[in-house]
């Protein structure tokens, strides 16, 4: 709850650790205890989306660093 600097998280909709998120309203909890923070859920991507699909993470981390 203290983080003040802009914050981004990826989440992978394959991930079972993302089914669990949802279970716990987890990405919501997160957006409210992180002022300023961007969730992203990349679909059809499993755990390991940055080693997936670099391609596709890649200008998200660029985008998000761009704005910030």
């Amino acid at each position: 709850r203290e983080i003040k600097a802009p914050m981004l998280a990826l989440a992978a909709a394959q991930s079972s650790y993302l089914a669990q998120w949802r279970d716990n309203s987890a990405v919501e909890d997160f957006r409210r205890c992180v002022p300023g923070s961007t969730v992203n859920v990349v679909a059809g991507l499993g755990h390991l989306l940055h080693l997936e699909r670099p391609d596709v993470v890649a200008p998200l981390i660029e985008e998000f660093l761009d704005a910030h």
